[in-house]
């Protein structure tokens, strides 16, 4: 099943679980579910190929973000957030270049030092907000 035009369920479900976030049902999302998935498949169309979302990339429920050793108020938690692979740092600055085009308010970490990916999230859409972090257009190195 597809959750939107290029992220499967699959890929977007917790690895740990196997469930999709609570209250999540693809035709009735709320704006920040909403948003993150419509911004995907605007800037895979961008991309002009195929962007592989990270396994645990998409959804993580809490003991897995705990196993991680993820952020304790991930956005992943929320269902809001994605890690995009890609396979060089080139690649990477490509792709920041496309989000930031076309979705500047994202949240977006960049990441080279384990792995190339980018993670964005729409966790400033949430209200209220969990933490000062989640502001709009924040930037990040990994």
């Amino acid at each position: 099943m597809q959750i939107s035009k290029y992220i499967s369920e699959e890929e977007y479900k917790c690895p740990h679980c196997h469930n999709l976030p609570v209250g999540f049902d693809s035709g009735n999302l709320d704006i920040a579910r909403k948003t993150i998935l419509y911004g995907f498949d605007a800037i895979r169309v961008e991309w002009g190929g195929p962007l592989p979302i990270s396994r645990g990339g998409g959804y993580r429920c809490v003991t897995h973000n705990q196993l991680i050793n993820g952020e304790q108020l991930s956005a992943h938690q929320f269902g809001v957030a994605l890690d995009i692979d890609v396979s060089t740092i080139d690649e990477v600055e490509r792709l920041a270049q496309i989000i930031e085009s076309l979705f500047p308010e994202f949240r977006r970490g960049e990441y080279t030092d384990r792995g190339t990916f980018i993670h964005i999230d729409t966790a400033y859409l949430i209200q209220p907000r969990a933490s000062l972090y989640w502001s709009e257009g924040r930037r990040w190195q990994g």
